[in-house]
C-alpha cells in the first residue's frame, strides 16, 4: 500500500531495487492525470511498449529535455521535447524551435561513436527517427500534458481513467 504524504495523497510507489527508471511508478492515477498506452519501444527502459504512460494534462508548459504527450497527425505521440541546436541564438520572440526525440536517441560524443551507434541500431532493427524542427507556438497548440510516471495499478482502475478521458473528449453542444 502507498504511504500517505501530509496532504493525505497517495505517494508513488518505487521500481523494483536495480532497475533504473526515469519515472515514478503509480498505483493510481493522480487528480487531473490521464493515461496514455506507450506504444513502441522509443524511449525503453524509462518507458516500456505496452506500459501505460501518466500524463499531468494540467502540466502543459514547455520544459527542456522532459518527456510530453503530443497530438500529431497519427494520435498522440510521447516525445521528449529538445532545443534546436542548428538555429542560431538569439531568436525573435515566438520563433524558438524545438525538436522531439525518443529518449532512446543515438548517443556518442564523436561523429565516430554516432555512426556506429546508428550501425549498432540499424543490425538490432531499434533506429527511432526525431521529428522536427517545430516552432514553439505550434507546438504549444499540440501539448496533451507532461509524462509524470508509470501506472501500474489493476486493470479496473484502468478501464475506469479509459472511460472518463472517453466522456471528457466529447464534443459539447
Amino acid at each position: 500500500m502507498a504511504e500517505a504524504t501530509a496532504l493525505n495523497t497517495p505517494s508513488p510507489r518505487r521500481s523494483p531495487v536495480g532497475e533504473y527508471r526515469a519515472f515514478e511508478v503509480f498505483d493510481h492515477i493522480p487528480a487531473g492525470c490521464q493515461l496514455q498506452l506507450v506504444r513502441d519501444d522509443r524511449h525503453d527502459p524509462h518507458l516500456r511498449m505496452g506500459e501505460w504512460a501518466v500524463v499531468d494534462a494540467n502540466d502543459r508548459e514547455i520544459q527542456l529535455n522532459e518527456v510530453f504527450a503530443v497530438l500529431q497527425s497519427g494520435g498522440i505521440n510521447l516525445w521528449q521535447i529538445c532545443p534546436d541546436h542548428h538555429k542560431p541564438l538569439p531568436v525573435d520572440e515566438g520563433q524558438e524551435t524545438f525538436w522531439l526525440r525518443p529518449l532512446d536517441n543515438i548517443r556518442g560524443a564523436t561523429k565516430e561513436e554516432r555512426a556506429a551507434d546508428v550501425e549498432r541500431r540499424f543490425a538490432e532493427r531499434r533506429l527511432h527517427v526525431s521529428d522536427g524542427p517545430i516552432y514553439g507556438w505550434a507546438l504549444r497548440e499540440k501539448i496533451v500534458g507532461r509524462v509524470v510516471g508509470i501506472f501500474q495499478g489493476n486493470a479496473d482502475s484502468r478501464n475506469l481513467a479509459h472511460e472518463r478521458d472517453q466522456v471528457a473528449a466529447l464534443p459539447t453542444l
